[in-house]
């Protein structure tokens, strides 16, 4: 890791104690997570949804299809 310094706000650094006093965490740890929350969200829900698309292509080229009820009856086909 890198050693950095950061000007925080009053309010800012005193979100972050209390952050890191209710997760067990030290404040660089939360720090980190959220940077990286926010800096890789994009990644993660484009590898999502380009998941989601390969099995729709792929039930496509097999010719599978759905119940017409799936969307309101997931937990019954997901559960049975």
């Amino acid at each position: 890791m890198i050693r950095n310094q950061i000007y925080l706000e009053k309010k800012q650094l005193n979100k972050l104690k209390e952050l890191s006093y209710n997760n067990n965490k030290n404040v660089s740890q939360i720090i980190r997570e959220i940077i990286n929350k926010e800096l890789f969200k994009d990644i993660k829900s484009k590898q999502s949804g380009q998941w989601a698309l390969s099995i729709v292509k792929e039930a496509q080229k097999k010719n599978i299809k759905a119940p017409k009820d799936l969307a309101s009856n997931t937990d019954e086909y997901l559960y049975k």
